[in-house]
């Protein structure tokens, strides 16, 4: 798997959260970052990750990389897709490749987004959509033998996803059997599994 990030405008520190975790967690290839205030620079000279991991004008330019996954690698204000990300979304899936949006707003409640996917055939992964079958709370007993180390912080974007990361690698390199569960969409791409904790009903949070 080959994965583009896009962040059209937006890829700076603080405003390309998804885009540096994924950078710097994720376990696959990212072959380009597409921004074309930045192009032509190296991820790193803008977030301080993803070294050698070039900085492209268009999608059209991260697609001639390979990319076979799009991903939306900033968080707008109100989880709304931003305008100017549109158009080149609607390139990548009439194209046939694959578009993972951690945002509120779902890609293909966009008919000219839906319109593109359907001509491409191509596949959306929503990061944030919960499971269907989500049971109420219930003080399930934790598994027998489990530790679980819970990072909580009092806004987005202060560190709980990387603790829990660093805190992982450092108990595997001790030896130990550790997890990360994630609960927020880049957490989700870099783990390919998990949550969104913000978008499920409070009735199934426990």
């Amino acid at each position: 798997m080959k994965v583009a990030i896009l962040a059209e405008g937006q890829f700076a520190p603080a405003t390309a959260k998804t885009a540096i975790g994924v950078l710097r967690y994720a376990p696959f290839q990212v072959v380009a970052v597409v921004d074309s205030t930045r192009a032509g620079r190296d991820a790193a000279e803008c977030v301080g990750v993803g070294k050698d991991v070039p900085v492209v004008a268009s999608v059209e330019d991260a697609l001639a990389r390979g990319a076979t996954v799009l991903l939306i690698g900033t968080a707008a204000a109100g989880g709304r897709i931003p305008d100017g990300y549109r158009s080149g979304l609607a390139v990548a899936l009439e194209r046939g490749v694959e578009v993972w949006n951690g945002l509120h707003e779902r890609v293909l409640a966009d008919p000219a987004l839906a319109a593109a996917a359907e001509r491409g055939r191509a596949k959306v992964r929503e990061l944030r959509e919960p499971p269907a079958d989500l049971p109420i709370g219930g003080h399930r007993v934790r598994r027998e033998g489990a530790r679980v180390v819970l990072t909580v912080g009092s806004d987005a974007a202060v560190g709980k996803m990387t603790a829990s990361l660093e805190i992982v690698a450092a108990l595997r390199r001790a030896g130990e059997r550790a997890e990360f569960v994630a609960t927020g969409q880049t957490g989700i791409a870099i783990a390919a599994g998990g949550i969104a904790v913000d978008a499920v009903v409070a009735d199934f949070i426990a």
